[in-house]
């Protein structure tokens, strides 16, 4: 009998949820769907508009939230499970942040609002900052809080020149 699978597939189905919804709003967004053409009646237009709306109240920040609740919760739980095996998960997660990263750069090609490179600069700064006590978390949080505020402005200010 196979050895039962240790996985948590509510993640797993919550991180599909989160990428579908993001490709959909992509989508909407690459698509140009938002642009209104100057010829249709005006209850189309509006009913475009509805439909833009609809889409980002129900699918935009939630999505996206959820997206970054689970990178975060998935860094500790392949922490965890490593240090349970006496295993250094660091150089592991590493290797999965840089093939995010090239990932995201050829993604970056075909969409300019790419965040999947971000994420891999951020992962590969959270490794040293994953054995710090809560004592010390708590002490430099507004460092961490401010210098991601910062660089993530200076990245999306990049990104629309």
């Amino acid at each position: 009998m196979a050895a039962e699978s240790k996985r948590f597939y509510v993640v797993d189905a919550l991180r599909g949820f989160a990428i579908i919804s993001i490709m959909l709003l992509h989508n909407i967004e690459h698509f140009d769907f938002y642009y209104v053409p100057e010829n249709i009646p005006a209850w189309m237009a509006g009913m475009d508009r509805v439909i833009w709306d609809t889409m980002f109240f129900l699918f935009g920040g939630k999505s996206y939230a959820m997206f970054a609740l689970l990178f975060g919760l998935t860094f500790y739980i392949q922490m965890h499970n490593q240090e349970k095996h006496g295993e250094d998960f660091r150089p592991r997660f590493a290797w999965r942040m840089f093939l995010l990263l090239i990932f995201g750069i050829i993604n970056s090609a075909f969409f300019q609002g790419d965040i999947l490179s971000f994420y891999a600069i951020l992962g590969i700064l959270l490794i040293p900052v994953a054995r710090l006590s809560d004592k010390a978390l708590f002490y430099y949080r507004p460092h961490f809080i401010s210098a991601t505020l910062r660089n993530g402005q200076a990245f999306y200010r990049d990104s629309k020149s």
